[in-house]
């Protein structure tokens, strides 16, 4: 009496389809949950940054500011250049009415206005009202 202990090659075909259709399911979900959690993550470092200079120009009497360019911000400090944050693909800041971003020694912002900031998802306005206080995010 024979017995046989093993696989044979259809069940093994039909597991590893099973896995195949899997992975190429989970491969579209994961690179959109990539792209919202970069989204996230430059929406927060952007946010950072700006509380960063907020803080120092209220605690110091050093020049403190960001500066806009196509591809990237800086941060800037005694007019040295502390940090360049690229834009990530997809995203873009257009800067409405600033040519730079600083605050008076107050912590109130020095011209009022928005920053339009567009991601491949969303587009958001960064709102900065007159006087002290925080910016705060719409998405529109």
């Amino acid at each position: 009496m024979e017995i046989n202990k093993g696989f044979t090659l259809l069940e093994l075909l039909i597991v590893l389809s099973v896995i195949s259709i899997v992975l190429l399911i989970s491969v579209p979900i994961s690179s959109a949950m990539l792209e919202q959690q970069r989204e996230k993550d430059f929406l927060e470092t952007f946010e950072h940054d700006v509380l960063y200079i907020q803080h120092l120009a209220s605690s110091t009497m050093d020049s403190v500011r960001i500066t806009f360019q196509s591809d990237n911000y800086a941060v800037y400090y005694e007019s040295k250049k502390v940090a360049v944050r690229k834009y990530p693909p997809g995203i873009s800041i257009t800067p409405g009415p600033f040519r730079y971003l600083s605050f008076t020694r107050t912590g109130s912002v020095r011209q009022a206005g928005q920053i339009f900031i567009s991601t491949p998802g969303n587009n958001y306005a960064a709102v900065f009202p007159p006087g002290k206080g925080r910016y705060h995010l719409v998405e529109y």
